[in-house]
C-alpha cells in the first residue's frame, strides 16, 4: 500500500516525514484527513493542531495559518 511523504515548513525549520498513513490538517470548514490516493488539493490551513500519523508514532504541529498543496501522495505544508 502506498503512503504519503509530508514535509513541512515554517520559517526556522523545515521536517520530512515518510511512510505517513494519514494526515489531519484543520482548515476553515473544519478538520480534513488525507489518506494515501487523495485528490489533488491545495487548501489554506487554520488554527489548530496538525497530526501525521507514521508507522510508530502520531506526530503533532500546532500552527495559527499556512498553505497546504497535496499532489500525488507528497504533501508540502508551508506554516506561518
Amino acid at each position: 500500500m502506498s503512503k504519503l511523504t509530508v514535509k513541512i515548513v515554517d520559517q526556522n525549520t523545515e521536517e520530512t516525514y515518510q511512510n505517513v498513513s494519514s494526515l489531519t490538517l484543520p482548515t476553515p470548514q473544519g478538520y480534513i484527513t488525507v489518506l494515501p490516493g487523495h485528490d489533488k488539493l491545495l487548501t489554506v490551513l487554520s488554527k489548530g493542531t496538525i497530526k501525521i500519523k507514521t508507522p510508530n508514532k502520531v506526530h503533532t504541529h500546532n500552527t495559527i495559518g499556512g498553505i497546504c498543496k497535496i499532489s500525488q501522495n507528497n504533501v508540502i505544508i508551508l506554516l506561518d
